[in-house]
């Protein structure tokens, strides 16, 4: 998990050293990690952490995808300022990973999320279907579970219907699934981003589906579509 979690951290700051850093991107910079440091300071259990890990991975992501113009550079206060910051919310996340002895398979983690990541082909902002129709993947106030993030663990472990066939395989490990929260809450555009069969990827896609209505994500105050992407863990 270190070596994911340095992995992590050295993508960011690629894209924060790389292009042109007016004020606007540190902004965007920013909101990445206050993201990530919400979800780790609010996780309670290690599918809590591994959530709010593959979250701030997807935002790298988008992140070093945006073209910003040159008129203004990230200071290097700027720069040592999320350094710094990123590197608090890491080791409270290693120390809550050694704490609560979580399991992990670094490679097979890290090669979801890359090709997680690498298959989302999301935008930075918005992507454009019909212009009352926009579907966001960063909004200013993200869409929300009902009760949280640890509230989302508990439904998906209360309702996850491990597939015979899976079981009798042995088969294990997290199904990628992208969907859309609507601007009434409801969950729709449900797809499976990277699978691991018999069975596993139709069950996540169901659960998924079923989920309660979200608190909608909005921007400029008002609700708007956002994307979503979520590892819905099988473990025998």
């Amino acid at each position: 998990m270190k070596k994911l979690f340095l992995t992590v951290i050295v993508v960011f700051l690629i894209g924060v050293t790389s292009y042109a850093r007016p004020h606007k991107e540190y902004l965007d910079a920013k909101e990445c990690v206050e993201r990530f440091e919400k979800g780790v300071n609010s996780a309670t259990t290690c599918d809590d952490l591994y959530l709010s890990i593959f979250g701030f991975y997807m935002d790298i992501l988008r992140y070093s995808d945006v073209e910003y113009a040159d008129d203004e550079r990230m200071t290097e206060k700027e720069e040592q300022e999320l350094d710094d910051w990123l590197e608090r919310i890491t080791n409270r996340c290693e120390m809550l990973l050694e704490q609560w002895d979580c399991e992990t398979d670094e490679d097979e983690t890290e090669d979801a999320l890359q090709r997680g990541g690498s298959e989302s082909e999301s935008e930075w902002v918005v992507v454009e279907e019909k212009p009352d129709d926009v579907v966001f993947t960063i909004a200013e106030v993200m869409p929300e579970f009902p009760g949280g993030s640890a509230k989302m663990s508990e439904y998906l472990s209360q309702n996850i219907v491990y597939p015979v066939e899976a079981q009798k395989a042995g088969i294990q490990g997290k199904v990628f699934v992208s969907f859309v929260i609507e601007k009434d809450g409801s969950v729709s555009n449900v797809e499976v981003m990277r699978g691991i069969g018999s069975g596993c990827d139709e069950e996540a896609v169901r659960v998924v589906k079923a989920m309660p209505k979200w608190k909608p994500g909005t921007q400029r105050g008002k609700p708007v579509r956002v994307s979503y992407n979520l590892p819905v863990v099988f473990k025998l």
